[in-house]
This record gives structure tokens, C-alpha cells and sequence, in this order.
């Protein structure tokens, strides 16, 4: 799995020589640490992942709360304990800052299931295709905290354990959804 942020990106924003090796595995063990944290305290999905979720019976509408949506990779159901593909073209997509809302076009309506636990299962994919798309901000938030922790926690830390930094917090204030994993 890609890294949000490169070893050299960390290196370079904390000054330090691009040649010594001596401290990669470290800076790398806190890119994916901070990487978790960012997602944790925002809400929000940062590496291209899959996600399937799971009903008894279709809701009126499906709501799925993560971002950056990417794409809807299908949906079954069961009938009678046989598993269907539901066609795509016959839902549409309502895609929001942090969350998806999928439901049955005007013409079309959901199937009627089996009822039994987990009779319909959503697969979805959430995240940004590579490091690239991942919006400034937040890749800026994990350099400098991760050179906060290389370097020691800075003054702008309430301590090592809150490894998000006042600043760091502030530059992710856009992309943290309120429904997010942790209040803060």
C-alpha cells in the first residue's frame, strides 16, 4: 500500500540529510501511524480501500458514511438463500462531502429480500487513487506532525500522545466529518 507522504517529503520539511538512511523505517512506521490518526480524527478514508456493507433488507435508502466516495462496485442480495446481482442502471448515486446515499431510480424500486441477517451486501470503494490526489492540507498536517515526532513533541503538542498538533488540526479543519470516529 502507497504512502500518503514520502519518507524524502518528511525528510525534507524537517531539514535533515536525504542520504541518511539511518532513520527511514521509523519515519515510515510514523507516516502510517499519523496516516490512521488523520483518518480516525477526520472521518475520512485517505488510501483507495473497499468497503462492504451490510443489511438484513434494503432500507429505503442506502447511506454510507465515509469519503471520498469512488465508485459503487455492486450490490447483491438474497432471494430464497440465492445470492443476485442487483443491475446498477436501476440506482442512482447522491454523493456528498461525507457520505453516499444510494437509492432505486424513479422507474425502478428495490427487490424484496430474504430478510435474514446480512441479506444484502453493498461493495464500495472510498479513498484518493494515490498520493498525489490526497489534498495539500492533509499531507501537509502528517509531515509536520511526523517531524514533530522525530524531532520530539513541539510546543504546539498537549503531549507525545496527542500526535496531531494544534496546527495539524487546524490545516484538517475542512476535511473532518462530523461524523467522524473521534470528537474533537
Amino acid at each position: 500500500m502507497w504512502l500518503v507522504v514520502s519518507v524524502d517529503d518528511v525528510k525534507k520539511a524537517g531539514r535533515m540529510d536525504l542520504e541518511d538512511t539511518m532513520l527511514d523505517d521509523t519515519i515510515e512506521m510514523y507516516i502510517e501511524v499519523l496516516t490512521s490518526r488523520v483518518e480516525a480524527y477526520c472521518g475520512i478514508i485517505l488510501r483507495d480501500t473497499k468497503f462492504t456493507a451490510y443489511y438484513d433488507d434494503f432500507p429505503v435508502v442506502i447511506n454510507i458514511q465515509k469519503a471520498p466516495f469512488v465508485s459503487l462496485n455492486g450490490i447483491e442480495y438474497d432471494i430464497d438463500d440465492v445470492a443476485t446481482a442487483l443491475d446498477l442502471t436501476t440506482v442512482q448515486q447522491q454523493v456528498k462531502k461525507h457520505e453516499v446515499n444510494i437509492f432505486p431510480t424513479k422507474s425502478s424500486n428495490f427487490p424484496s429480500t430474504d430478510e435474514n441477517v446480512d441479506s444484502v451486501s453493498v461493495d464500495i470503494n472510498f479513498g484518493y487513487d494515490d498520493a498525489d490526489a490526497v489534498p495539500k492540507a492533509i499531507r501537509g498536517a502528517i509531515i509536520m506532525s511526523v517531524v514533530a515526532l522525530v524531532f520530539g513533541a513541539g510546543e504546539d503538542c498537549d503531549s507525545n500522545a496527542d500526535v496531531l498538533c494544534g496546527t495539524a488540526k487546524s490545516m484538517l479543519k475542512p476535511y473532518k466529518n462530523s461524523f467522524g470516529w473521534m470528537a474533537h
